[in-house]
C-alpha cells in the first residue's frame, strides 16, 4: 500500500526540480538582452546598468553627473527614460543647462508603447511637458514621436522603460521663463510692464517653524512665493505648465514708436490720453488664453483676436513673425513686427452738451449755432446735478430749448458745430472745436424729449443719419439710459450715470484728415408750445475704428 505513495512522491519531486531548473535558467538568461524583434528588447537589468553597458554612454554619464541615477535609486520607483545614441548628443558644458537637459529625459512612470496615446502629455523631471503623437495603433514604434522626435527602439528594463529617440527632446521653457529670459537691451520695457505686477507672498505652508521669539510669535525659516494677481484675475497663470497660452512679444523700439505715434495723433486731434492707458494696452493685448496657430493669424474672414484682457488685436494692421514661432512648454510665442495702438483706444468716447449757447459771444453763437426759423429761448434744468459718489464728477441734465420764429413755416433747423468750452469766473472762456479723425463711430443723442413733438431728421456733416418720429425719439431721454458709461466706471454704482444716450446710428468719416463735428437737427410740423430741446451728444468709436 505504501509503494504507490512513494512512487507518486518521487514523480512530483522530479517535476519540481525540473520546473525550478527551468525558472532559474530563464531568470539568468534574461540578464542578457533577449531580442523580441527589431524594435523591442527586454532585459532584467535596471535602467542604470543597461545604459552604462550600452551605446548610450554619453547620456548615461550626463545622468550620473546630474544625480539622476542617485534620485532614481533613492526613490526606488518605476521610470521611463528617453535616450539617444552617442552620436546624437553633445551634453552642454553649463551645469544648469546640463541638469535641465538630463531631467528633460526622465519621468516617474513606467509607460509602455501600448499605453502611449496620441495627444498625451508627459511631465518630465525638469517640470516640462512632452507631447506624444501617435500616428497609428498598429504597433509600429516609428509612428510614435515625443515632441517631434520619433521612437527608434524600446527597451523594457527591470525598473521601467527606455526609449531610444532619433534626437534629443527639446522641452521648451514656459511662458514666464521665456519672458524672464528676454534680453534687457531689446525687451526691457515689455518685461517691466508684466513683471512689475508680481507680488511676493510669505508661504506659511512651505515655511519651516524654527523657534519662538520673545513675544511668543513663531519664527519661520521663511519661504516666499511670487504671484501675479493682475494676470491671475484674467485666467493667466503664466508659470502654469498645464495651460496653453499665446504671448506676442514687442521690442522696446516697437513700443516706443507706437506710443510716440499715438501721442502725435492725439495732439493733432486736440485730445489727451493717460499714458498708463496707452502703455497698458501694449502688454494687455499680448496675452491670450489659448494657443494661436499660424492659420488663425492668416484668416482673412476673422481678422480680430481678443486677448485675455479683452483687447482687440487686428491681424490686418498689427503683425507678428509667423515664420519663427517660439515653442513654449505651455503654449507658443511670436515676436511682433508691427505695433499700432488702435484709434478706438486713443479715443474712448467724445461727449459734450448743447447748453452752452447763453455763455457765448454773439460772434461765436452765429458760428457754432446756425439757426433757421429757430431762436434760443432758455436753458432748462431737467434733473438736479448729481454724482454716484466715489470721486465721480457731478453731472447736470440741462437742455437748450429753441422755439420756432415763423409759425407759417413747419420746420426749424439747428446746425450745430461741436466744441469744448472752459468757463472762467469772469465769464470769459476758452473754446476748442472738436475734430474727428477718419473712422467708423456710433452717434448718440439725448433730448428733453417731453417738450418736443415734431418729427426730426438727424444729419452728421451734411449727411442724413436717421429720421426719427416722435414715438422714436421719446426714448432719447437725456443721458440717463442706453449706450456705454464713462471709462472705468463700474455700472454697479449706478445704471443711469453719464451714459452715452440712445444710439442714432453708425457714422463714418472718410478721407485722410480730421473733420469738425457738425450735427444738424431738422424738425417738422411744429405745434404751438413745442420746442427743439437737445441736451447732449456722444460719439464712440467702433471696433472697425482701428
Amino acid at each position: 500500500m505504501k509503494t504507490p505513495n512513494i512512487f507518486m512522491f518521487f514523480i512530483v519531486a522530479v517535476l519540481l526540480v525540473v520546473g525550478c531548473d527551468d525558472e532559474w535558467a530563464s531568470h539568468y538568461a534574461q540578464r542578457d538582452v533577449v531580442i523580441e524583434n527589431d524594435e523591442i528588447e527586454i532585459t532584467d537589468m535596471p535602467i542604470e546598468t543597461y545604459l552604462k553597458s550600452s551605446g548610450y554612454t554619453r547620456m548615461s554619464q550626463m545622468f550620473e553627473e546630474t544625480a539622476v541615477y542617485d534620485a532614481m535609486e533613492s526613490q526606488d520607483l518605476l521610470y521611463t527614460v528617453f535616450v539617444v545614441a552617442n552620436d546624437g548628443i553633445t551634453p552642454p558644458d553649463d551645469a544648469g543647462q546640463k541638469d535641465f537637459l538630463a531631467k528633460a529625459h526622465v519621468t516617474t512612470a513606467s509607460i509602455s508603447p501600448s499605453n502611449m496615446k496620441d495627444g498625451q502629455r508627459v511631465v518630465m523631471w525638469n517640470r516640462k511637458y512632452v507631447n506624444v503623437t501617435k500616428e497609428s495603433e498598429d504597433g509600429d514604434l516609428n509612428l510614435i514621436a515625443l515632441n517631434g522626435s520619433r521612437v527608434k527602439k524600446v527597451i523594457q528594463a527591470e525598473n521601467g522603460y527606455i526609449y531610444e529617440l532619433e534626437a534629443v527632446l527639446n522641452t521648451p521653457l514656459s511662458l514666464l521663463e521665456t519672458l524672464e529670459g528676454l534680453d534687457d537691451e531689446n525687451y526691457s520695457i515689455f518685461k517691466e510692464m508684466v513683471l512689475s505686477k508680481n507680488i511676493t507672498e510669505f508661504d506659511r505652508e512651505a515655511s519651516l517653524p524654527i523657534g519662538v521669539d520673545g513675544t511668543g510669535n513663531t519664527i519661520y525659516d521663511s519661504v516666499f512665493t511670487v504671484i501675479n494677481p493682475y494676470f491671475l484675475n484674467q485666467g493667466l497663470d503664466l508659470a502654469s505648465e498645464s495651460a496653453a497660452f499665446t504671448m506676442l512679444i514687442p521690442s522696446n523700439q516697437l513700443i516706443e514708436d507706437a506710443l510716440a505715434d499715438a501721442k502725435r495723433q492725439l495732439d493733432d486731434w486736440g485730445l489727451t490720453r493717460q499714458d498708463s492707458v496707452l502703455e497698458n494696452w501694449c502688454f494687455q493685448t499680448a496675452f491670450f488664453n489659448e494657443r494661436l496657430e499660424r492659420e488663425r493669424f492668416e484668416d482673412t474672414e476673422n481678422i480680430d483676436l481678443f486677448s485675455a484682457f479683452g483687447k482687440q488685436w487686428r491681424t490686418t494692421v498689427n503683425k507678428v513673425d509667423l515664420d519663427n514661432p517660439v515653442e513654449l512648454s505651455n503654449g507658443i510665442a511670436y515676436y511682433m513686427t508691427k505695433l499700432k495702438i488702435p484709434q478706438n483706444v486713443l479715443i474712448y468716447r467724445l461727449k459734450d452738451f448743447f447748453n452752452w449757447y447763453p455763455n457765448l459771444t454773439a460772434e461765436d453763437k452765429e458760428k457754432y449755432y446756425v439757426l433757421t426759423n429757430l431762436v434760443w429761448e432758455r436753458n432748462s434744468q431737467n434733473v438736479a446735478p448729481w454724482t454716484p459718489g466715489y470721486g465721480w464728477p457731478v453731472v447736470s441734465n440741462v437742455s437748450s430749448q429753441f422755439i420756432q420764429i415763423d409759425p407759417e413755416l413747419d420746420y426749424g433747423i439747428l446746425d450745430f458745430t461741436a466744441f469744448n468750452l472752459t468757463l472762467h469766473d469772469d465769464n470769459s472762456y476758452d473754446l476748442r472745436t472738436y475734430v474727428l479723425p477718419p473712422g467708423e463711430y456710433t452717434l448718440h443723442l439725448g433730448f428733453h424729449s417731453n417738450t418736443m413733438g415734431s418729427a426730426l431728421d438727424v444729419s452728421f456733416n451734411g449727411e442724413l443719419v436717421r429720421s426719427l418720429t416722435r414715438l422714436e425719439y421719446e426714448g432719447y431721454s437725456r443721458d440717463r439710459q442706453a449706450g456705454g458709461y464713462p471709462e472705468f466706471f463700474p455700472p454697479s454704482l449706478s445704471g443711469t450715470y453719464d451714459r452715452d444716450g440712445r444710439e442714432v446710428d453708425t457714422i463714418r468719416v472718410t478721407g485722410t484728415e480730421p473733420v469738425p463735428i457738425r450735427i444738424q437737427l431738422h424738425t417738422y410740423k411744429y405745434e404751438t408750445g413745442e420746442r427743439l430741446a437737445p441736451q447732449h451728444w456722444a460719439i464712440r468709436p467702433t471696433a472697425n475704428c482701428y
